[in-house]
């Protein structure tokens, strides 16, 4: 893509500057004048108009307003004429962008783009699509940024030559791959803790539910149990039924059986009867002819010994037959009375069992009606089920199920729902935490490969730099060294500078340990030394020389002329001092102040 620059800076109101217009061009510009001119005023000029914050620090930007004005504006301009049929800035079609600040005396300001108004992080964003970071003092150094540089600790120095040279964008995504990481291992560790608070509460649902389908299990057995209790009920009542049915039929074979004993007695006692009337009736036969032969005897002569015998052999006769009819009639008295026990001992029994009969008949009436109820009961419970064991074994086994059943009153019906509920949400919590492991064994190889590309940026970066740094330092009698720190924690990664002259041993870059010319020297010899490397299509160095002896100055411009040179883009550089061995090609600007008001020409 083709490079952008400054085509002009236009001061209005600014500081020492009432209108001005600073023509700029591509490759090196070189703003000269006394000290008080004004030169620093445009470097201030470039920072304000593009947001740089160092500028919003260090002073109230209300102080940059001419004195007796009330609004300042500072606006840079942009070429953006098409290359080879593509512009630099490719979201305006253009051939110049401007952007704009105004500063106000009550302390406000904003800022315009091509004459639209648009916020600071705006002009921020668009700037950085270009590579330019205006807060990167190695874009824009201000007065005083030299040594300042040299305070910086090693991690400000390397993420300043990252953002510079194009490379902050690796850090960013190593700090996002890792942030990305901690959020994983964040809330991996959250899930974990999850899982296992889900897997405690599980394990109590998981007893619930054991609990719950063993009441379910025990309502089903006790059901099933009621349902044999009731069929074994109609079992025992049918028992009960065919016995007593047997036992009236029983009872009816033994009333035949005394029906025809007395049917017997009473033909015995009908016939003992008949017996014992013929015997009465022989009897008093007997005794009147008894009686008859008794008279006969009284009648016959005493003298008459033959008659008398006879007469009382004949009443002998009768008397024998009235004492055998006697024993005749008792016998068939007795078999009278015989009989007639044995009729009323089988009329008694008969009753007996006949009453019996009846009374089983109405309890086998009822038994029936009760069968008959028990058979409807069971069958209400369910269909016929076969069983040999009795009621009393049944209610026993209910007792202990029913009491089994009860210590399970406390578990709910819902239990079911919440272990489901509580299952479904584990096994989403496992597999999320599947995804998670993935998803972190990702990350950690996203993290590791945008860490050994950086890696690799870095080192490859400062071996450009550090060989240029020491061609540098070579043609000004010194050598020096950029060493990269701490790459395996890209938050403790630094740069540090080394630096010796005249054949002294390499020394820390740092505050204290050079002198104010040399450490300028090494600071710009570095900055020189990143040319190559930049991204930025500008760069900003104001009063760079102030410490360097005449010699020392003048070789180092020459280094300025060759290496800006060959880096291309475009760099303006502020010195107050007087400018020697300068080539063709220069852009030079001289600033004047001329009775209170900064004033520039422009040399050919």
């Amino acid at each position: 893509m083709p490079s952008t620059y400054i085509k002009e800076v236009v001061l209005e109101d600014f500081m020492s500057y009432e209108y001005s217009r600073v023509p700029l061009k591509p490759g090196l510009n070189i703003i000269t004048g006394p000290n008080g001119a004004g030169k620093s005023s445009i470097v201030l000029a470039i920072a304000v108009a593009m947001g740089q914050t160092y500028t919003e620090r260090s002073r109230r930007l209300r102080d940059l307003i001419r004195r007796g004005k009330n609004v300042a504006r500072v606006t840079v301009v942009f070429d953006n004429r098409p290359v080879n049929g593509k512009r630099p800035i490719p979201f305006s079609r253009k051939d110049e962008v401007r952007i704009s600040r105004y500063l106000r005396s009550d302390g406000t300001y904003w800022f315009e783009m091509d004459y639209k108004p648009v916020d600071k992080a705006e002009v921020v964003y668009r700037l950085s699509r270009l590579g330019i970071n205006p807060n990167n003092m190695l874009i824009i150094m201000h007065q005083g940024m030299v040594p300042e540089f040299s305070r910086l600790s090693p991690q400000e120095r390397l993420r300043l030559v990252e953002e510079a040279a194009g490379l902050h964008e690796y850090r960013e995504r190593i700090l996002s791959a890792r942030e990305k990481l901690e959020a994983i291992v964040s809330e991996e560790e959250s899930l974990k803790e999850l899982l296992s608070k889900s897997e405690r509460t599980m394990g109590y649902w998981e007893e619930q539910y054991r609990r719950l389908l063993e009441k379910r299990e025990l309502r089903k057995k006790l059901k099933e149990l009621r349902l044999e209790l009731a069929w074994s009920k109609w079992n025992l009542q049918l028992k009960n039924v065919e016995k007593i049915g047997a036992r009236i039929a029983q009872r009816e074979l033994e009333a035949n059986k005394w029906k025809n004993r007395l049917n017997e007695a009473e033909k015995r006692v009908k016939e003992a009867r008949e017996d014992l009337n013929r015997a009465w009736e022989y009897l008093e036969e007997a005794f009147i002819e008894l009686s008859v032969e008794e008279r006969a005897l009284g009648r016959v002569e005493a003298s008459s010994k033959e008659s008398i015998k006879d007469a009382m052999k004949s009443v002998e006769a009768a008397r024998a037959k009235v004492e055998a009819l006697k024993s005749s009639f008792f016998e068939k008295q007795e078999e009278l009375v015989e009989a007639s026990v044995e009729r009323a001992i089988s009329e008694f029994r008969l009753k007996m069992i006949q009453s019996e009969i009846s009374r089983l008949k109405r309890k086998l009436s009822e038994a029936r009606q009760k069968l008959s109820e028990l058979e409807s009961e069971a069958k209400s419970l369910g269909p016929k089920v076969e069983t040999e064991r009795s009621p009393d074994e049944i209610i026993q086994e209910i007792r202990f199920t029913s009491a089994r059943l009860s210590s399970l009153a406390d578990v709910s019906d819902d239990t079911e729902q919440m272990y489901l509920n509580y299952s479904k949400m584990l096994e989403e919590l496992k597999e999320k935490a599947k995804i998670l492991a993935e998803n972190k064994r990702a990350a950690l190889e996203e993290l590791e490969e945008r860490s050994r590309l950086w890696r690799r940026k870095l080192r490859s970066l400062v071996n450009e730099v550090n060989r240029t740094f020491n061609e540098i330092l070579e043609r000004l009698d010194a050598k020096g060294e950029v060493r990269l720190i701490d790459l395996d924690d890209v938050e403790q990664a630094g740069l540090r500078i080394f630096v010796g002259y005249r054949g002294a041993p390499l020394a820390e870059l740092d505050p204290f340990t050079q002198s104010g010319g040399e450490r300028t020297t090494a600071i710009i010899a570095f900055l020189l030394a990143l040319q190559r490397q930049m991204k930025s299509p500008i760069r900003v160095v104001d009063e760079f020389d102030v410490h360097m002896d005449p010699a020392n100055r003048e070789r180092v411009f020459e280094q300025i002329f060759e290496i800006l040179k060959e880096a291309g883009g475009q760099s303006i550089f502020v010195t107050p001092r007087r400018l020697v061995g300068l080539k063709g090609g220069t852009h030079i600007i001289v600033v004047q102040n001329v009775a209170g008001t900064s004033r520039i020409r422009e040399v050919s």
